[in-house]
């Protein structure tokens, strides 16, 4: 076996039934090892044979695993040295050397090891730690906060005692108190000398500006956009409700000038923007659609497996293609959606915006879309509902 790459693990997002490829080599099959984190972060080891099996360069995991998991393939070869040489002199040299060197490696593997393990503990004390000391800055925390607390009340004790006189006016009069008891200034008489007559001033002037009529609801409003001598009012006074409907009856019909007459009904023919659409039916075959495919698609699953691929080598850059995808379980067949179509002739990518997709139950239908983005090399996949007929 030659060894050609660096890899030793690969990851893949879980979708039952899939085939995943190992882009490393293996000595023995039970080397590969598989596993995923679930929901509480926990890594989860998967058993081989029981869960998966491996063969060549291929996966194939046989657990049903929680939706969206991302599921991790890596090698853990065996540090043994299974290798038996002839007894010749130099055949046991070398082999005498290729056991030292596996010893030399199991010693690696247990120091480090060790190390995590040794790491792990660490981190674990040191976490204690900081909690500990976290706990002990809270306490002060709130031991300093009581304190200028204290402080704050006791200051505005202070505050509220100190003297102050408050001014009163009576009559003309100007007088003081105070909450200490204190003397207080003597009162003063304020009101000064009369003063002259001016003379007349000149004769105010009012005249109305705009009249606007406001909307139903709203509020009356008067506005001087004059001077304080020469006022000039601009008003705006509300429209008043709706009143009640007629009782009169009457119809509409579209005549052939599109004006409308007094029935209800409409003469000649009704024409929209846009005909009737074809539709492809496929039952228990795999749907490969094309920028020529027809929009809208039915599929009837009864006992296959049916895969939904886009393969396109001649699609036009700056181009978008949406179909709309009916899928009818009849049996108890099952669907996948291929999540490497091509696209201009160039392998693109599948991405489910609803992910991931609900499984369909007997006489169920699914309704799907499906957008081809020709310039972003991407299927996006809409999931529109399901019902049961």
């Amino acid at each position: 076996m030659s060894v050609t790459t660096r890899a030793t693990k690969v990851s893949y997002e879980y979708k039952q039934g899939t085939a995943y490829s190992l882009p490393f080599e293996y000595q023995s099959p039970s080397d590969v090892k598989a596993s995923y984190i679930d929901s509480v972060g926990s890594e989860v080891s998967l058993d081989y044979n029981a869960d998966y099996t491996v063969s060549g360069s291929t996966v194939k995991v046989t657990a049903v695993l929680p939706d969206g998991v991302t599921i991790t393939f890596a090698r853990r070869t065996e540090i043994t040295q299974q290798m038996e040489l002839p007894p010749q002199t130099i055949t046991k040299a070398i082999e005498t050397a290729i056991d030292r060197n596996t010893l030399c490696i199991q010693e690696l593997d247990t120091i480090t090891t060790d190390l995590g393990e040794k790491l792990e503990s660490d981190i674990t004390q040191m976490a204690g730690k900081f909690d500990t000391a976290l706990s002990e800055v809270e306490d002060i925390t709130s031991a300093a906060v009581d304190e200028m607390n204290g402080i704050k009340d006791e200051t505005l004790e202070i505050a509220q005692n100190v003297n102050v006189f408050v001014p009163s006016v009576t009559e003309n009069i100007l007088s003081w108190t105070n909450k200490a008891g204190l003397p207080n200034p003597d009162p003063v008489n304020i009101k000064g000398e009369q003063g002259k007559h001016g003379t007349d001033g000149a004769a105010a002037t009012v005249a109305i500006g705009t009249v606007t009529t406001g909307e139903p609801g709203t509020t009356a409003s008067v506005t001087n956009v004059g001077t304080d001598t020469a006022a000039v009012f601009d008003i705006t006074i509300p429209r008043g409700d709706k009143g009640t409907d007629g009782t009169g009856a009457g119809d509409v019909v579209a005549a052939a000038d599109n004006t409308f007459t007094a029935t209800n009904a409409f003469e000649g023919m009704l024409k929209t923007t846009c005909d009737m659409q074809f539709v492809s039916l496929i039952v228990n075959d795999s749907l490969i659609l094309n920028h020529n495919s027809e929009n809208i698609q039915k599929i009837e699953i009864v006992d296959a497996s049916v895969v939904i691929s886009f393969k396109d080598t001649d699609m036009p850059t700056g181009c978008n293609k949406i179909f709309l995808i009916s899928i009818h379980k009849i049996g108890s067949g099952f669907f996948m959606i291929d999540d490497m179509p091509i696209i201009g002739g160039i392998t693109g990518f599948t991405t489910i915006i609803d992910g991931p997709l609900p499984e369909i139950g007997p006489n169920e239908v699914l309704k799907i879309a499906m957008e081809v983005d020709a310039d972003l090399k991407r299927v996006f996949v809409y999931i529109l509902g399901k019902v049961a007929l």
